[in-house]
């Protein structure tokens, strides 16, 4: 019971701080009697991106706490319980809200499958999302286009800027649907710098982008399977990958788990494991580094 009430104050706490700071677009989509009460029931228009952070960061918040009210309150096993009412009415009205589906299928792999198996077996409307609508594997100029493309942003800020040269970029978008009438909006959510030689088309680790918070969501294996039929299309007989292993220098348990979430990847989607080449490569306060690619490859017949 103690468990129960700390988490009915963090829920209560933060609702009282999202209605003082009224800077969630999304509490009028999750409290919609408010406007109706105010006489004010226009819906919502096009918002700016920092009030679409502001969403963001109110959904992560409060994800958070479903996982842990499932937990603290045994939600997986009392959900009809009497007791628990007031939690079913308040995930139906967070869950349900638009920008909660909207943003659902690119948020949920931050999550466990406590979360996400427990609110997609209790709102269809979040099972197979269509806030992600249709996806596009095309060739990416970053030196023609905005530089505020998301994935190449998050690639540059985070990892540092790859040498590209003598390789063709590919950039994989999603349009995510907003619920109201306006366009979708396209973001970029992946990027792969391909080389090409004879019939084969080939990348390193280092050199093929997906977003960490995304490894775990349909996009990242959607967008390996969609790269493939496009080089498939376009004549290529063979892909090969190089996934970078640990060096000498930061030789420890972590990156390896690193490494081989990444080669398992490659193998669900079908590539064979073909061995391991050494490297070796300078670092920026001197010397070298020496470490092992993993090489796979797959047939594209």
């Amino acid at each position: 019971m103690d468990r129960s009430l700390q988490i009915t104050r963090r829920f209560s706490h933060l609702e009282q701080q999202l209605k003082s700071a009224a800077s969630v677009p999304m509490l009028r989509e999750v409290f919609p009697e408010t406007e109706y009460a105010a006489h004010r029931v226009a819906p919502l228009g096009p918002i700016s991106s920092e009030q679409e952070l502001a969403n963001i960061g109110c959904l992560l918040t409060v994800m958070t706490l479903m996982e842990d009210t499932i937990a603290a309150c045994d939600l997986q096993t009392h959900w009809r319980h009497p007791m628990n009412l007031g939690w079913v009415n308040l995930f139906a009205r967070w869950a349900t809200a638009p920008t909660f589906q909207k943003w659902w299928q690119l948020l949920k792999p931050l999550y466990g499958p406590g979360l996400r198996n427990f609110l997609e077996d209790r709102f269809e409307v979040l099972r197979d999302s269509p806030a992600i609508g249709s996806a596009a594997i095309a060739v990416f100029d970053p030196t023609a286009t905005p530089s505020h493309d998301f994935a190449l942003e998050w690639w540059r800020t985070r990892h540092g800027t790859r040498n590209f040269a003598g390789r063709t970029l590919y950039q994989y978008s999603v349009s995510v649907l907003d619920g109201s009438a306006a366009a979708p909006v396209r973001l970029q959510f992946a990027l792969v710098a391909i080389e090409f030689s004879g019939a084969t088309a080939s990348w390193t680790s280092d050199h093929f982008f997906v977003p960490l918070s995304l490894w775990g969501s349909k996009l990242a294996v959607h967008f390996l399977s969609m790269l493939l039929q496009r080089l498939k299309s376009n004549g290529w007989q063979t892909c090969i990958v190089k996934v970078k292993g640990p060096s000498d220098l930061d030789n420890n348990q972590a990156k390896w788990d690193e490494s081989q979430i990444f080669v398992n990847f490659y193998r669900q989607a079908g590539f064979r494991l073909e061995g391991y080449e050494p490297y070796q490569e300078s670092i920026p306060t001197g010397g070298t580094r020496n470490g092992l690619w993993a090489i796979l490859s797959i047939d594209l017949p």
